[in-house]
């Protein structure tokens, strides 16, 4: 994805979050749309335009007035990643919903741990009580990256999916170190 196209989106982006900021850090919201991206793009490796688009607008369905229809102008085959991603409690339970990934796209999924991860890293520096709790419920999730492994390394690499494990791992030991000081 050429940086002209990343920086549009980011635009979309930021434009529907413009008035939102993170609960805890009260840090401007589209700080955590970019923060996914981060993840994806530059420590996993995966350089897949639709996946970005999907990674940088994932909450704006969920969070903001933005509609399908203008997602899907202008972002394109994304959209539909966004809607995947979208959690609405009329439909489901919050863990069923995390269960869900087991059947959703893998572009869907990868975006879903992605954001899980840094949803706890913010947590880990603002509300580090939280962060070992908010981290356990996606143990449904967890489960279903355990169960995708194979297709992963096959559509991203090995590469991929051992950064993806690291950032996990790492993400553990980090929770279980400060609960036992």
């Amino acid at each position: 994805m050429g940086e002209r196209e990343t920086l549009m989106t980011i635009t979309f982006a930021s434009y529907w979050h413009r008035s939102q900021t993170r609960k805890e850090s009260g840090l401007p919201y589209i700080v955590h749309p970019i923060d996914v991206l981060t993840l994806i793009g530059r420590d996993w490796g995966i350089s897949n335009e639709i996946i970005w688009n999907a990674a940088i607008c994932h909450d704006m369905l969920e969070d903001t007035e933005c509609t399908y229809d203008c997602l899907e102008i202008n972002i394109g085959d994304a959209a539909p990643i966004v809607q995947e991603l979208t959690f609405n409690p009329k439909d489901c339970s919050k863990e069923e919903y995390m269960g869900s990934f087991a059947t959703k796209s893998l572009e869907a999924f990868i975006i879903k741990i992605a954001d899980r991860v840094c949803n706890t890293r913010d947590f880990f520096v603002s509300n580090p009580r939280y962060a070992k709790k908010y981290f356990g419920k996606a143990h449904n999730l967890l489960q279903v990256f355990e169960d995708r492994y194979t297709e992963i390394a096959e559509q991203f690499g090995v590469e991929v999916l051992t950064k993806m494990q690291q950032t996990i791992n790492s993400l553990r030991y980090r929770l279980v170190l400060y609960h036992e000081t």
